[in-house]
Order: structure tokens, then C-alpha cells, then sequence
């Protein structure tokens, strides 16, 4: 943490970085700029290595040169992933939890550290232009090898702040109207259906027995007309 106080504080005075920090800040992609610089910084001092060791191999200048361009370009890929990092904090560190925050402060100081690493490994690397001994060579590849391993470290930082603590992710404005549309279909699939109405069926009425009293009204008007007759 006192490192990255230390920096910061070089920053905030104006110090290192101040122009480029304002230039930054005033991008409209600043946010993933970081993202993009990484890889650089990653891939660049890994290839440095590779040809450094090939030249020690073989002792072919060549892969030495292509070593030498490969690292000048690696150190200035590391110092902007170093800067850009810290633009992003801002924005990233409020997203994270309390351990995602831990280790946020961890990748900050692990940057830096690896930012002012390289520079100093760059100083060596031109005087080692101009010593131009083998075992001079061998001590700069040995501690570009503790510089690769650094990167990578930092690497698995970035990749944890990213996929287990989300850092830096936000969601689009359509997929939360897409979560919303699914909340509302699932809650109208969760509620029970309410039970249909029923209908009032008509009971049909008992039907009336009329033939047997028709007959009893037939009985009886012929007893009338019997009794009449006589």
C-alpha cells in the first residue's frame, strides 16, 4: 500500500503521468482501455524473453536485436497498463465487495511495482548493449524470467476481479428489460390459476305428470253427464 501511495502521490503532483492521465481521462473509451493494453504488456516481454533465450542459445544477433525491440516496446505496453489501470480504478473499485476490493488494491500495487520493475530492467538492458557480455545477458534474462512470472501473476488478479467479483462488468440497458419481461412471466406462471366460474346450471323443472290427471278430468266430466242423463 505505501507503494501505491507513493505513486499516486507522484501523479497527483504532477510528477509522472499528469498529461497523460488528463489526456486519458478525457477519452471516450477510457474505461476499456485497459482491457485492450493489457494483452500487450502481457504478450510482448514474453516474447522478449523467448528470443533472449534463443539468442544465449545460439548466439544469434538477430534474436538478440529482436529480443532488444521486443522488450523496449513491452516496457512502454507495461507503464501504460500501469496507468490505465489506475484511470479505471475509479470506476471498478466501487463495484466490487469487501475481498474484491482486497485483492483490487493487490493488482494496483503489483502494477506498479511491475511499471517501475521494467523501467529499471530497461536501464540494464542498455547497458548491456554496451557492456555486451554473456554473463551480463544471462543475469538480464534470469530477471526478465522473474518479470514474465510477475505478469502473469497479475494477470490472474485481473482475470479474478473480472469473473469472480465482476469488476468493471455492467449490463446492457436491453437485457435488464429482457430480465424484467422474464420476472413478470415467471411470476404470472408461479400464481395458481384462479378457478373458472361456474355456471349456474338451470335444474330443469320436474315435469308435470298431466296425462294422469287429464284422465281423472275425462272420468270425472263423464260422471257428470251420466249422472245428468238419468
Amino acid at each position: 500500500m505505501e507503494l501505491v501511495k507513493f505513486i499516486n502521490s507522484l501523479i497527483d503532483f504532477g510528477l509522472i503521468g499528469d498529461k497523460v492521465n488528463a489526456v486519458v481521462e478525457g477519452l471516450p473509451f477510457h474505461f476499456v482501455l485497459h482491457p485492450a493494453v493489457v494483452h500487450f504488456a502481457l504478450v510482448l516481454p514474453l516474447l522478449a524473453l523467448v528470443f533472449q533465450l534463443m539468442a544465449l542459445v545460439t548466439k544469434n544477433v538477430t534474436y538478440r536485436r529482436a529480443s532488444n525491440y521486443l522488450f523496449f516496446f513491452g516496457v512502454i505496453a507495461v507503464v501504460a497498463a500501469s496507468i490505465s489501470g489506475r484511470i479505471a480504478g475509479p470506476d471498478v473499485k466501487p463495484l466490487l465487495n469487501g475481498a474484491g476490493q482486497e485483492l483490487f488494491n493487490e493488482h494496483m500495487q503489483i502494477g506498479y511495482a511491475l511499471a517501475l520493475f521494467y523501467i529499471l530492467l530497461l536501464l540494464l538492458k542498455f547497458v548491456s548493449i554496451f557492456v555486451n557480455k554473456r554473463a551480463f545477458r544471462i543475469v538480464m534474462a534470469l530477471l526478465l524470467v522473474a518479470g514474465v512470472g510477475g505478469l502473469f501473476v497479475q494477470a490472474q488478479h485481473g482475470g479474478e476481479l473480472v469473473y469472480k467479483y465482476a469488476g468493471g462488468v455492467t449490463v446492457p440497458d436491453e437485457m435488464d428489460d429482457d430480465e424484467d419481461e422474464e420476472e413478470e412471466v415467471s411470476t404470472e406462471v408461479s400464481q395458481p390459476a384462479a378457478a373458472p366460474e361456474e355456471k349456474a346450471e338451470a335444474v330443469p323443472e320436474e315435469k308435470k305428470e298431466t296425462a294422469p290427471e287429464e284422465k281423472t278430468q275425462e272420468k270425472s266430466e263423464e260422471a257428470s253427464s251420466d249422472n245428468n242423463a238419468s
